[in-house]
């Protein structure tokens, strides 16, 4: 099936480059232009990534501070006492998203230090 012009019916042209397209007639000369969003097949379809948060038992260590400091950038601005402090809380330091092929590293890199991440929980995932 052809796309036709939705002004005079007439057959149209259909060209699409680099995930835009443009539709043309030749007859009455009317365009339209927009974005193609493909579906791959051979593409998982996309998960939200979890919002992760560092949470440790107090005492926090200072080689766990450290560690800490080192994996977030989030970390690094905070001062040693507030870093503990937020480690040791409920809801522990936000370190926001972190990427699949990261996670093993990260929590590798947190053996053995006290530290470990959890999922924060997000308005969604009660649905």
């Amino acid at each position: 099936m052809k796309p036709t012009c939705p002004q005079c019916h007439g057959t149209t042209e259909f060209s699409e480059a680099g995930g835009l397209f443009e539709v043309h007639c030749q007859r009455c000369d009317w365009s339209g232009e927009g974005t193609v969003n493909h579906t791959w097949p051979d593409m998982p379809p996309s998960e939200r990534m979890p919002v992760m948060a560092a949470k440790a038992a107090p005492p926090v260590s200072a080689a766990a501070l450290k560690c800490v400091r080192d994996l977030f950038a989030e970390a690094r601005r905070l001062p040693l006492s507030v870093l503990a402090e937020q480690l040791s809380s409920a809801d522990g330091l936000l370190v926001g998203l972190l990427q699949a092929y990261r996670l093993p590293e990260v929590e590798m890199r947190l053996t053995g230090t006290g530290v470990h991440l959890a999922q924060v929980p997000h308005e969604e995932d009660d649905r």
